[in-house]
């Protein structure tokens, strides 16, 4: 074991000396954290305002329901105004795509099936999405009245419930049901069979939280990929000019070995200190455990690669091909099985996948 580590740490120095591959360390993690900070940027410049006024004084609900818009959100931008002439002049010149006033009876009336003049609209001239932002606001809205309707309901129906249980024990029963519901950020769920054939037992779920971020995972993913293929290039380069002939064939897998740590383990530490720049230490440890696991997937299909393939003209054919194919079918950029059915099998062949279906 000490012989093993003495040949990692040889090849580390040789790696010390690379130029070209200590520039890819150090730039990784600053280009990530550049491109992170336009990315967040860009995509909150590319935010909706819509604004909304509270024409009540309610401090809780008005808490819950500035609550709900935020869950719904995505690339809408909800601001509360205490003004309300001020947010209808806004509105009129277009710098709000739509604005609501949230009435003082919304609550009440919702839970008596009654939806006149709760909520009164108010439509820029130049909105295409007003319909669309009027479906989102009624979310947050059901989400806050849900609980209201659901005793209104339960109270005035009691008939439609064959039970032992009483009104409120079912309430309860009911309410828990509700709110596991919408602890994941989902206003509603669908499950639903088709029966031709072709599918059965389809769940979809809205996703209310939507926020675009960097594929930072998928970017790591394909670079370490990257490492691995270039360090058995220059593994299967030194067999070919005889470096390695006096070895056994075991000796020479293991020296493979020791030569790929030396590729992929500095790239695996810049990548771990990239992922902590951006996103800090949260989730460390599943960042750790999963980078491991990868690590060891690497590691694996380093030794399989150089123990079947003999020629580095071969592998340095394959580096374009495999790179540019996690691209394509690992869904960093965009899923590709959505649109190519197939692709949810070839996505499986390329090793950044098992990284990234974790996040």
């Amino acid at each position: 074991m000490k012989e093993y580590f003495f040949h990692v740490f040889l090849f580390f120095k040789k790696q010390f000396v690379n130029k070209i591959y200590i520039c890819f360390l150090i730039l990784l993690p600053i280009c990530l954290c550049i491109a992170e900070n336009f990315f967040t940027k860009a995509d909150t410049s590319a935010s909706i305002p819509v604004g909304y006024y509270f024409d009540f004084d309610d401090i809780k609900l008005e808490a819950e329901l500035t609550a709900n818009f935020s869950e719904v959100s995505g690339r809408l931008n909800f601001m509360e105004y205490t003004d309300l002439d001020r947010m209808l002049n806004d509105t009129a010149s277009a710098k709000l795509e739509c604005s609501y006033v949230l009435t003082e009876e919304l609550i009440d009336k919702i839970a008596t099936d009654d939806y006149k003049k709760i909520v009164i609209v108010y439509n820029s001239p130049q909105t295409i999405i007003g319909d669309m932002v009027n479906e989102l606001v009624f979310a947050a809205i059901y989400r806050a009245a849900g609980d209201e309707t659901l005793y209104y309901y339960l109270e005035n129906n009691p008939e439609l419930y064959n039970s032992n249980l009483s009104t409120t024990e079912i309430v309860n029963t009911i309410s828990s049901k509700y709110s596991e519901q919408l602890k994941y950020g989902n206003t509603f769920s669908l499950n639903f069979s088709v029966y031709d054939g072709t599918a059965s037992n389809i769940d979809i779920q809205t996703n209310t939280n939507s926020k675009k971020t960097l594929p930072i995972h998928g970017i790591i993913a394909v670079f370490l990929f990257l490492c691995l293929l270039l360090a058995c290039t220059d593994y299967v380069t030194e067999v070919e000019k005889g470096t390695l002939n006096k070895l056994t064939s075991f000796k020479q897998l293991v020296t493979g070995s020791c030569l790929i740590h030396s590729w992929i383990f500095p790239a695996a530490i810049s990548s771990l200190i990239s992922i902590i720049l951006i996103q800090g230490f949260n989730n460390i440890s599943k960042e750790l455990l999963i980078m491991l696991f990868y690590y060891i997937m690497l590691l694996l299909f380093g030794i399989f690669l150089i123990s079947l393939i003999k020629r580095s003209l071969l592998i340095t054919a394959l580096l374009p091909l495999l790179i540019i194919g996690s691209l394509i079918f690992t869904p960093i950029i965009i899923d590709v099985s959505a649109f190519i059915p197939v692709a949810n099998f070839i996505e499986k062949l390329f090793l950044p996948y098992y990284y990234t279906i974790w996040f």
